[in-house]
């Protein structure tokens, strides 16, 4: 099995996008500087992990093309590039079809117990706070803005610290030196 070096920094590189989108929400300066830097890593590193993996199928194109082109067109709505007035609506779309295949994999990968269950709650409760944030933001209620940040941080949270949670369990279920062939030795 080879080892994905560029997860990890794909993964920063999604929390300095989705970053960017919660100052874009809530109008603080840096917007283009964080959405930019955070869209041009997800395109380049995506980009570079489509072309090293050796054996693709029909959803790693469908990830590939839903990945460059949610980027670009969240980037022109916002911007105000010319697009596909519906591009965003394909994406939309793809991405239900992404979900739908892979849902099994996407909170069972080497997480157990109590922390496969933290992990699934910290992103439910976070997705549920975004929603639930802009609804108060659109009704003008107080407390919206609070809601949205903890909603947006708890995703962050999400994808950098998730690792963390697998290894912690990694290393209750292997001893030390296993996890080292793991980490360096190619199957």
């Amino acid at each position: 099995m080879q080892k994905k070096i560029l997860t990890y920094p794909l993964k920063v590189a999604i929390a300095i996008f989705l970053l960017g989108t919660l100052f874009k929400i809530m109008h603080w300066p840096g917007v283009a500087s964080l959405l930019f830097m955070g869209a041009g890593l997800v395109i380049v590193l995506y980009t570079i992990r489509f072309i090293v993996k050796k054996e693709k199928n029909i959803m790693d194109l469908v990830k590939f093309f839903c990945v460059l082109a949610a980027t670009y067109f969240y980037l022109a709505k916002d911007f105000h590039w010319p697009s596909l007035n519906y591009g965003i609506y394909i994406i939309d779309v793809m991405g239900v079809f992404w979900l739908y295949e892979e849902w099994g994999n996407i909170f069972n990968k080497g997480k157990k117990g109590f922390t496969n269950a933290f992990y699934a709650g910290v992103i439910g409760v976070s997705i549920l706070l975004i929603c639930i944030g802009n609804i108060f933001k659109i009704m003008h209620w107080p407390y919206a803005y609070h809601l949205i940040i903890f909603g947006f941080l708890g995703m962050i949270i999400w994808l950098l610290a998730g690792d963390l949670f697998k290894l912690r369990a990694t290393i209750k279920d292997k001893s030390y030196s296993d996890i080292i062939d793991d980490e360096f030795i190619n199957d």
